[in-house]
């Protein structure tokens, strides 16, 4: 296929979706820290900062959604994807959180404030961050990207994986232990079955990201 005729398939690809990147608004706001640490291959311990937690404050509605500890594998993008252009499982990595997060809580009983979501909902939040990265130059800006990202989170499959039981009820990395993350170590429990390390050095294999202050009111 010509470079020119690769050029109107995308074109009619991005126009065959409707354009949803158009409707979503990038007024959402982002702020707070939060630590990343390796526990085993493509698995990670997300846990925000006890007093600056991660916070997504969506446009609109102003909701604040602020994500507890969990373990995460990023955007669940298809290996075969991940050398292409804007498709990392963490090229859009803070939505990629915001979604796992609201997967893991919309059926934990100890998290009403989630019941009410649904698939539709959940992939609503992941657009709204993923746009507003892309606006703010966070992250690179594509549209055909965000229309099949979009798409992808409202498949049957991901109803199935809506469906089946969350890891609420499974210990995870708590943020509340001494200092700000963790005191020297991040202590692991293991996880569902799979032997981890128990302890991991914090400066090995540690990332933090801060996106600053609450936005003035």
């Amino acid at each position: 296929m010509h470079h020119w005729e690769c050029r109107l398939a995308v074109l009619g690809l991005i126009l065959l979706t409707g354009c949803k990147y158009d409707r979503v608004s990038s007024d959402g706001q982002i702020y707070g820290k939060y630590a990343l640490t390796w526990v085993s291959a493509d698995r990670f311990a997300y846990v925000p900062d006890k007093d600056a937690p991660f916070t997504f404050v969506r446009p609109g509605t102003h909701e604040e959604i602020r994500p507890k500890a969990m373990y995460t594998d990023g955007g669940s993008i298809p290996r075969e994807l991940w050398s292409l252009r804007n498709y990392s499982p963490w090229t859009y990595g803070p939505a990629y959180l915001l979604h796992d997060w609201i997967f893991t809580a919309h059926d934990c009983p100890e998290l009403p404030e989630y019941k009410n979501y649904t698939v539709e909902s959940a992939a609503e939040v992941l657009a709204e961050c993923m746009k507003m990265l892309m606006v703010q130059g966070k992250a690179p800006k594509s549209r055909l990207t965000f229309e099949l990202i979009y798409d992808a989170v409202k498949t049957p499959i991901a109803r199935q994986l809506w469906d089946q039981p969350s890891d609420c009820g499974v210990p995870m990395p708590m943020s509340a232990t001494p200092g700000r993350f963790a005191h020297g170590l991040l202590r692991l429990p293991p996880d569902n079955g799979l032997p981890l390390p128990q302890s991991l050095p914090v400066e090995q294999y540690r990332i933090e990201v801060d996106f600053g202050p609450p936005p003035a009111k």
